[in-house]
């Protein structure tokens, strides 16, 4: 087979794989848009500030049982920042992260909610 050939069926299947991509692309696209709400800041004049605009996702809440073995919900935190850990025993990085978390803690352990959850 000559260059010329290889160098035409080389461009074809390019151009079929970009035309394969775009349509999946956007075909599926709008099926996986993220659920947000947008909200925009309201300034003492009442006029919307595009600039501070805030997008919010909401977590599913759940229950779990805290270090006392008290069932505590994500919702009863609510207004406060939380950092969300998910960790497992087993595992070399997620040990090795917990001295900071601890440090983190100490510092701020009324400002900021730690939810360290082992699976």
């Amino acid at each position: 087979m000559n260059t010329r050939i290889k160098t035409i069926i080389t461009v074809a299947l390019f151009i079929s794989f970009i035309a394969i991509a775009y349509i999946a692309y956007t075909t599926l696209s709008d099926k996986f848009k993220p659920n947000t709400n947008v909200q925009n800041e309201q300034s003492s004049t009442g006029q919307s500030q595009s600039s501070k605009t805030e997008i919010k996702h909401k977590a599913p809440d759940f229950t779990i049982l805290d270090y006392k073995g008290k069932q505590v919900k994500l919702s009863d935190f609510n207004g406060k920042p939380i950092v969300l850990n998910f960790w497992a025993s087993w595992c070399p990085p997620c040990k090795a992260e917990m001295p900071h978390f601890n440090k983190v803690y100490k510092e701020y352990q009324n400002e900021v909610v730690l939810m360290m959850v082992d699976l």
